[in-house]
């Protein structure tokens, strides 16, 4: 998997560099001592937008590349900064939030890949004379006061309280961007840290310091479905080529809520998992980048799975037409191993027409268990076929005929014969009959307007960095809980300021007559209909090749 990171501009390098840009002096709105001595005074801070960039190798780490992104993907028309008592965040609180009152221009600095634009501002604060504050930068949210009120914990942020919605995050188009989380002296951390000697007593002093970097992220996470440019398409059936094409698709089991800032609770736990093959993939020793998040519903209890999922995921009904240059933005939604199941992972529901190689697409049927492709009238006469050999007393196949209007045609699915269908001699089949009919023929599918579904789940690490194969153990039987953890933690899920691009690359099957339901099975359990790569773009952006 080809990781490409968004949301990456946390990178080390990157810390060290100061940015220019027009000068804002910063005006609290509700600043409030916390007691003990406090002094007036002046400190410079420099704005990091995000871009978007990639990697290739989570053990060379030194290949990131990145991308400014669209316009709308990091536009700002709101900025606070958040003042803790302390950068220590098991502990520190709030103590005020000041607005950017003016942040314009924002300037580009071509040296810094993973930046796409900065501002540098001046702001007055009363600080403890001799306490490090902890630092948030908050853009896009016109919730700001009521998000941080005075002396909120920052570990409370990751309470149920704090939760928030999409609408949140995507505030008119808008969005939502904090502190990227980095990692720092062998662990991870969010606060920037404003020490007592990078506060001065003039503006003028303050605006001649070198600026507190600030690096900030997206709250939510970029997907998009493209088709690779040689694109294998041909399906072969009993002798018959089929063309399958590509013409939608939609995101299913999408997260309904998430915390405002990235949560990374138990990062000295895993942050040293590694792959057999490329070592380190939870942070970056030269970026200091971190590619793991806990959401909301990260390891909740399975039980009543069904409630569960409609509490916390969005599921759908019907697939977009929507195009490869037209992204959806979600919630980032991630799970422990023992979690990592299809009831809860993000995937894309793939849309495509199936038609004959140069014909056009039609209603078809397949009957059971048999890859053939049928029209109505033959899937008729593969049942009447089925029905003179299990029916008891009516093996005439002259006197068999069908409902005009049958259950297995009044709409696009999976379905099995009614009482009413099938009639013999003119004569409905009793209700033990239909149940010897379908116990014979199995389900019989659907497929409107030779239209098709395919599925293909998000990986976030992918094989690259979490293998499996079919025949391994799954990780949900994995007697060592650990060394699951350890293989497999992270193979799927979706993490905010992360673009993950789904690359179609080969069609080998036909697909479902309708959007198929999510089991409650390991990711990882049953075979694979699409191909695909799976790009993350920086974003982070990550590729992912699917075979359909």
């Amino acid at each position: 998997m080809n990781f490409k990171s968004i949301f990456s501009a946390v990178a080390l390098s990157a810390l060290m560099v100061g940015c220019s840009s027009d000068d804002i002096e910063l005006i609290p709105d509700n600043p409030t001592p916390d007691g003990g001595e406090t002094t007036s005074g002046y400190m410079n801070i420099a704005i990091n937008l995000p871009s978007v960039g990639s990697h290739d190798s989570r053990a060379g780490q030194e290949n990131d590349s990145f991308d400014d992104g669209l316009a709308s993907e990091y536009a700002v028309t709101s900025a606070h900064l958040v003042l803790f008592n302390s950068d220590d965040e098991t502990t520190a609180q709030v103590r005020g939030v000041f607005t950017f009152n003016d942040l314009k221009p924002w300037n580009t600095d071509a040296t810094i890949e993973n930046v796409t634009t900065s501002a540098k501002s001046v702001i007055k604060v009363d600080a403890p004379a001799t306490q490090a504050l902890g630092a948030l930068v908050v853009l896009n949210d016109p919730k700001a006061e009521e998000h941080f009120p005075i002396n909120r914990k920052f570990k409370d942020l990751f309470a149920e309280a704090s939760v928030v919605s999409q609408a949140e995050m995507i505030n008119g188009g808008k969005f939502f961007m904090t502190n990227a989380p980095i990692y720092k002296n062998t662990t991870g951390k969010t606060l920037a840290t404003i020490r007592t000697n990078q506060i001065y007593n003039t503006y003028e002093a303050a605006l001649q310091a070198t600026p507190i970097e600030i690096f900030v992220e997206r709250g939510v996470a970029k997907v998009n479905v493209t088709t690779a440019a040689n694109l294998k398409s041909d399906v072969e059936i009993d002798g018959t080529t089929y063309q399958a094409t590509v013409i939608g698709w939609s995101l299913d089991i999408t997260n309904k809520k998430s915390y405002m800032v990235r949560n990374i609770e138990g990062f000295d736990t895993w942050k040293d998992y590694t792959s057999a093959t490329k070592g380190l993939r939870f942070y970056s020793t030269a970026s200091n980048r971190i590619y793991w998040a806990i959401d909301p519903n990260y390891d909740d209890s399975m039980e009543g799975d069904d409630v569960y999922v409609a509490d916390n995921f969005n599921k759908i009904t019907t697939v977009e037409n929507r195009s490869a240059d037209d992204p959806v933005y979600v919630l980032e939604n991630t799970f422990s191993v023992a979690n990592q199941r299809r009831t809860r992972t993000t995937r894309a529901i793939i849309k495509a027409s199936f038609a004959p190689e140069g014909g056009q697409a039609a209603d078809f049927y397949q009957v059971g268990s048999s890859n053939t492709i049928y029209d109505k009238e033959g899937m008729r006469n593969v049942v009447i076929a089925q029905a003179v050999n299990v029916i008891e007393g009516k093996n005439d196949s002259g006197k068999y005929t069908f409902a005009e209007n049958t259950s297995v045609s009044a709409s696009a699915g999976a379905h099995q014969l009614t009482v009413g269908d099938v009639l013999y001699d003119g004569a409905a089949l009793s209700e033990a009959e239909i149940e010897t009919l379908n116990d014979a023929i199995g389900t019989i599918n659907f497929f409107k307007d030779g239209v098709c579904y395919y599925v293909a789940r998000i990986q976030h690490f992918g094989n690259e960095y979490t293998p499996w194969a079919p025949g391994d153990l799954t990780y949900g039987e994995d007697a060592d809980a650990v060394l699951a953890d350890k293989n497999y933690l992270g193979r799927y899920g979706v993490v905010r300021n992360n673009w993950y691009e789904l690359q179609i690359s080969e069609i080998k099957h036909l697909g479902h007559p309708d959007i198929p339901e999510a089991p409650n099975t390991p990711d990882d359990e049953n075979e694979y209909y699409v191909s695909f790569k799976v790009n993350v773009h920086a974003w982070a952006k990550r590729v992912q090749n699917v075979i359909l």
